[in-house]
């Protein structure tokens, strides 16, 4: 029975409850109208009361006393709550005759993603908006992304500085993916660093950076080359033009006397050195980073005092497999010839000499052979025509030569596996006959996530290296270019049995001039290179932020050079003095390898404090080992040229070597950013080197840099600069570049006779110095970059100042140590300078053209020389440099030249040379003494240019587009020593054309400037004097470079994805001084820093013309 009770009190209450709703959803249906005009929202309920008994609750809204104007005729009373409350984020409930008025309930919604770039690497740092209203947010470390708003969907706009902005109508039950595509047109980007990569908006320090696609628009054989004129601060030089050889690159001026003074360049995360370069295929480059300041290269320690270049290759992408194909084909030929005499020229030249010599001795011009010594003997083949071979020896020795580039790569890719395989061929046949580069590549680089946190990338690059090499560089008395030039045009090539005309016997030594044909005929000099260079890295993703990467990677270089001169005869008919003979046909064998292997293992960590406060950490550790073996093998006496095998011949040398070195390092870098206003990174490097004593073994490198976007303030409201940002660092880094055994004391044989018998035995060759350490760098930088107009006018400037202390130099010590000097740790330099690049966009639309201009000076300067401060005298065949406190590196030294000697009273009234008389040189008396001595000598010039420049113009109409970039250097001297070979004036050898305007008598003076010709070499007409500087200012242009891009239809319709072609010049115009008499100014022969910008007539450059294809399938 109480069970039935219940039933039936549960039956009673549902269906009262069921009346009690169907009773309010009922009136809800009645039609209703509502008319309020600039009324409260709550006056509408009045009426509504009146219309449906309906009772309306509600408190005291700030939302239903808001004036509303409100219309609405016969419509359900459901309907007319709505359109009133919904709007006005009002809400109602039902209880019986009662309607509760009360506030919305918010729905939150929550819209989440992940945000990567073209690599679909996470992207930290983008700013997430909701469109059209205030709600945002950012992504984390990891590249996601949450917002929560009041709907189910938003359209969300994704920017990140260097990126496209990105619009998607996002849902929230959808987690979204969203790529962004880099803007190459935008003034920031991410810029690769020392291990790492950062936001060109956060960088602190100086860092200039060139795509690899403008790297490729230059037809050359080293990606250095095609950064020429490009980047402020970076002094890139072609000094020779040697096929495949690699410019000298300076950044920010010379630093070190003594040790290297080139670049660390790291590829892919490996540190290796200039002479890698010829190594890599330009196709394959991606990104290049100049890093230029201390803040920017402490994090290499003892390797970056001299800056360092980062080059990155390309990857492959998340996309469906393509296929490129780059290929050129060009012509090359010699950028400028010389002016020299012509065969008509010199024999009158030859005679002259002669005669004059003779005359000066107290003989007469029209004095016969008999009565002469053999010096100043006429030959009768000098005035026998018919026995003359005319040859233009430029015409015979210079060649238009062909050079070809050939690339295929193929590329793509999914979310757990991307790659990239590429090979190529680049073959350069050199102007100078039987001279040639020829490389073969292959890379392949990959990268795999076999887990959700586990990235590893693979790489390696294989080269193969052939080249034939001229004997030219730095050979200027005994190599094809100095013979060429001294070389009469009166003999050709060979004669009628194969023996070669050679301007020998004519007066002096037997072993001048040899014809310029035996080094391109006899001559067989080949270099062959393998080089593998692989790297293989993990990194593993711990905790949010936090991840720790593990690289190995390994540099195997085998180099061998076979020479072998072949057996040939020299003949020089109709010469009263006639030489004849036979060489002897010689060779060697060299062989170097060199195994480099790299460790690093890194820790990053990056983070956020509240809103604004982001971090970004790295510490870790690097070891590297390098161990160098080689062998060399002389031979001679080879029975004939048709087995030039060594053991063919009779051995005369051989030798064999091993060396060593080493480097552990430990780094760690902090990078702060303060809501995107303020910016700080801090750097320390740890290095220990096999190099140094064992008491300074270990050098610490520290760095800290600020910067202040004032752009992003708050307070900033100026309209047309859109980017501002001041920055500045100081620093430290090395240079560690002397010999792998500089600190420790080397032995050395000796023979000695004692008692009439040969003894043999070891003495010591250099002292030991446990205290030798690094050259150090102290550097400090002060910049601002600028953006106006929408970024189409972007600046950015540099000023610093870089010391180097504790230089590496050569100390006497007293010779009863048995060695005569040691080398230590006491000079000093100063670098001071100034960097502009300017970035237009002038013109936009169908037609844009764009300018990059910078231009760069630096001072240099020497503070502090050894002990005692006394100077360095150096040599290039003679002295012609000083480097003393006070001035900078290099100077010239030499004679100040004020003319020729005209008259025997000009001779009388002036300091001369007992040996003076009228035609000779006039050299200034600058101390005073009343006589021409060495003390005369004095500063004559210096090769660092006074400023340096480059300007790169693009213009695009439609599909085409045309590029021309130029590059200058202003101010810098050159001593040309080739032009004193050549115009010693003794008419031994042919001369330049300006012989022509010698001094004949004192009624033919010439122009004043040039002595006259005498065969005797007497005064100082060969010493290094103010006769032989010029003024190596020029202006090149670079590249011009005219192309097509097929459009898109018309690829479909080739079944192509992209195609252009191209014609191109490299090298077509350069502009020097009239009065430059050499090929190249450029040139420095030398190599070093005590003795820069001397021309010796090095291998000189080309101009080619190529026209290109590039295709991808």
């Amino acid at each position: 029975m109480k069970r039935s009770k219940s039933i039936i009190f549960f039956a009673i209450f549902l269906w009262l409850g069921t009346a009690k709703q169907s009773f309010g959803q009922s009136f809800l249906k009645n039609l209703v109208h509502v008319n309020l005009k600039d009324q409260k929202l709550k006056e509408a309920f009045s009426q509504l009361n009146k219309q449906t008994n309906v009772v309306f609750l509600y408190a005291d809204l700030e939302e239903l006393n808001k004036k509303v104007n409100v219309n609405m005729e016969e419509i359900p009373l459901q309907n007319a709550l709505n359109q009133l409350l919904t709007a006005h984020s009002l809400t109602y409930e039902l209880d019986g005759n009662k309607i509760l008025i009360q506030k919305t309930k918010a729905i939150r919604n929550t819209l989440k993603g992940t945000v990567v770039d073209e690599l679909q690497k996470p992207l930290p740092g983008v700013t997430v908006k909701v469109k059209g209203k205030s709600m945002v947010t950012s992504t984390n470390t990891e590249g996601e992304f949450s917002l929560t708003t009041d709907n189910i969907q938003e359209t969300l706009t994704f920017s990140y500085i260097g990126f496209i902005t990105v619009e998607k109508l996002v849902h929230s039950n959808a987690l979204s993916n969203i790529r962004m595509k880099a803007d190459e047109n935008s003034l920031d980007n991410v810029v690769v660093v020392g291990y790492g990569t950062q936001l060109k908006e956060q960088i602190t320090g100086s860092i200039a950076t060139i795509s690899g696609k403008e790297i490729q628009k230059s037809q050359v054989g080293t990606f250095t080359e095609a950064m020429a004129g490009k980047l402020p601060g970076v002094q890139i030089s072609q000094i020779t033009g040697v096929p495949g050889a690699a410019p000298s690159i300076r950044i920010r001026g010379t630093g070190s006397i003594t040790a290297g003074n080139e670049p660390l360049y790291v590829v892919d995360g490996f540190p290796l050195g200039k002479e890698a370069l010829s190594n890599f295929n330009m196709g394959d480059i991606e990104s290049v980073s100049v890093l230029k300041d201390a803040s920017s290269t402490s994090i290499y320690g003892s390797r970056g005092a001299n800056g360092v270049i980062i080059v990155t290759t390309k990857r492959g992408e998340q996309e469906r497999t393509n296929l490129t194909l780059s290929s050129y084909f060009g012509i090359q030929q010699i950028s400028k010839k010389l002016d020299l005499l012509s065969p008509d020229e010199f024999i009158d030249f030859a005679i002259e000499s002669r005669n004059n010599a003779w005359e000066y001795l107290g003989g007469k011009r029209d004095d016969p052979n008999s009565l002469r010594s053999p010096l100043y003997q006429i030959s009768p083949f000098f005035t026998d025509k018919d026995s003359w071979v005319i040859t233009n020896w430029q015409d015979e020795i210079f060649d238009i030569a062909p050079v070809r580039d050939h690339q295929l790569s193929v590329s793509g890719g999914s979310n757990t596996l991307r790659y990239l395989v590429s090979g190529g061929y680049y073959g350069q046949d050199g102007i100078i006959r039987n001279s040639d580069f020829k490389r073969y590549s292959l890379r392949t680089n990959i990268d795999a996530q076999p887990y959700k946190n586990l990235n590893v990338s693979g790489s390696i690059n294989t080269t193969i290296v052939n080249q034939k090499n001229a004997q030219d560089e730095g050979q200027f008395g005994n190599g094809i270019i100095g013979s060429m030039i001294n070389f009469p045009g009166i003999f050709g090539g060979q004669n009628a049995d194969g023996s070669y005309p050679s301007f020998r016997g004519f007066g002096y030594g037997v072993s001048e001039v040899p014809n310029p044909l035996e080094f391109i005929n006899e001559y067989n000099d080949k270099t062959k290179q393998f080089r593998t260079i692989a790297n293989l890295s993990a990194q593993l993703k711990l905790a949010k932020g936090l991840s720790v990467k593990s690289m190995i990677g390994i540099d195997y270089n085998l180099s061998q050079n076979n020479t072998f001169i072949n057996g040939y005869k020299y003949n020089v008919p109709n010469n009263p003095n006639h030489v004849s003979g036979t060489t002897i046909p010689s060779g060697s064998y060299e062989s170097l390898s060199d195994l480099n292997w790299l460790s690093e293992n890194t820790i990053n960590y990056n983070f956020k404090l509240g809103n604004n406060h982001n971090f970004e950490t790295l510490g870790g550790f690097t070891a590297q080992k390098a161990s160098i073996e080689g062998a060399g093998i002389t031979a001679t006496n080879f029975p004939n040229n048709l087995v030039p095998t060594l053991n063919a011949g009779q051995i005369t040398g051989a030798s064999t070597s091993r060396s060593e070195w080493s480097l552990l390092s430990y780094l760690a870098r902090a990078n702060y950013n303060y809501g995107d206003r303020y910016f700080a990174s801090a750097t320390i490097r740890t290095d220990g080197s096999s190099r140094f004593g064992d008491n300074k073994r270990w050098g610490i490198f520290p760095s800290l840099s600020v910067g202040w976007m004032l752009s992003n303030e708050e307070f900033f409201d100026v309209s047309w600069i859109n980017f501002l940002k001041l920055r500045s660092s100081f620093g430290l880094s090395g240079n560690n570049e002397i010999s792998n055994y500089g600190s420790i004391g080397l032995l050395s044989y000796s023979d000695y006779i004692i008692g009439g018998n040969l003894v043999s035995g070891i003495s010591p060759a250099t002292l030991s110095n446990k205290n030798l350490s690094w050259e150090r760098s102290e550097q400090f930088d002060i910049g601002v970059d600028i953006g106006l107009l929408k970024n189409r006018i972007n600046l950015v400037v540099d000023a610093y100042q870089r010391v180097n202390n504790n230089l590496l130099l050569n100390v006497s010590v007293p010779s009863i140590l048995g060695v005569s000097n040691s080398l230590q740790n006491i000079g000093k330099v100063r670098n001071r300078g100034l960097e502009i690049s300017l970035n237009t966009k002038n013109t936009t639309g169908k037609f844009s053209w764009n300018t990059e201009l910078n231009i760069s000076t630096n001072r240099n300067i020497v503070l502090a020389l050894g002990p005692k401060g006394d100077p360095i005298i150096s040599s290039s065949n003679g002295v012609s440099h000083i480097t003393e406190i006070g001035k900078p590196i290099g100077n010239f030294l030499g004679y100040i030249f004020d003319g020729v000697y005209n008259t025997v009273q000009e001779v009388n009234d002036h300091p001369h040379i007992s040996t003076d008389a009228p035609g000779d040189p006039m050299v200034r008396d600058v101390n005073g003494d009343g006589k021409i001595t060495s003390d005369d000598r004095t500063i004559l010039g210096n090769n660092q240019p006074d400023f340096i420049y480059g300007v790169n113009n693009n213009f695009s109409y439609g599909s085409f587009d045309l590029g021309i970039m130029i590059q200058g250097v202003q101010g810098a001297d050159i001593m040309n020593l080739g032009m004193r070979q050549s115009m010693s004036m003794t008419g031994r050898t042919n001369n330049l054309g300006i012989a022509r305007d010698r001094w004949r008598s004192a009624e033919q003076p010439g122009n004043g400037s040039v002595f006259k010709a005498i065969t005797d070499v007497r005064g100082v007409r060969r010493d290094a004097s103010s006769f032989y500087m010029q003024d190596g200012s020029f202006l090149r242009v670079r590249n011009i470079t005219l192309g097509y891009n097929f459009t898109s239809s018309l690829t479909k319709k080739l079944g192509l994805s992209a195609a252009r072609i191209y014609a191109a010049a490299q090298n077509p115009f350069t502009f020097t001084n009239k009065n430059y008499l050499g090929y190249n100014p450029e040139v420095s022969s030398y190599h070093n820093a005590l003795t820069p910008g001397v021309d010796y007539f090095n291998y000189p450059l080309s101009k080619t013309y190529s026209l290109g294809l590039n295709i991808t399938f």
